[in-house]
This record gives C-alpha cells, structure tokens and sequence, in this order.
C-alpha cells in the first residue's frame, strides 16, 4: 500500500489504524507471492535460453561501503535505513 503523507494525515484515525492492521496482517502473504512469482519468470527467462547472471550481493555490499558510510553520515537516520536494507538482503 503506498498513499502520500498528506492524503494519509487527512484520514480519520481510525481507518488509518484499520489500514496499517490490514497491510501487516497481508504483508508475509505478498512477499511469499512476489518471490514465487520471482522464482518463476526467471524460470521461464532461463528455459528460453537467456543467461541468468547471479549477484553477488556481499561484494557489492563491500564495494559499497564508502557510500553508505557517506549517506549515514549525511541522512539523519541513514544509517538505520542502510542497516534496514542489507538486513533484506537475505529474502
């Protein structure tokens, strides 16, 4: 679910805690089916004979470092944020 903030506030209280409740309660159930569906295009991607390349996702994190180190420094928060998205790297 995605609404701006200004739409958002304008919402009385209560949907918008009934909204957050109904996002949490579906949220595993999208991640689950978005990685199924993941799982499956790159199937069908490679049984076309297309050349899937994988990542390596601990050596761009290395690689990075320099750059998240500056955003952490420069974004209140950021380093939370950095640690929130790495944190992902293992979905």
């Amino acid at each position: 679910m995605a609404v701006g903030l200004n739409a958002w506030n304008r919402l009385p209280e209560d949907v918008r805690a009934q909204l957050e409740a109904i996002a949490r309660g579906v949220q595993a159930y999208v991640y689950d089916t978005a990685e199924r569906m993941d799982v499956e295009l790159l199937e069908r991607i490679r049984s076309a004979g297309a050349a899937i390349n994988e990542t390596d996702r601990d050596g761009f994190i290395r690689a990075s470092q320099a750059i998240y180190d500056e955003f952490a420094a420069a974004v209140p928060g950021g380093r939370a944020l950095i640690d929130r998205a790495i944190a992902l790297r293992t979905r």
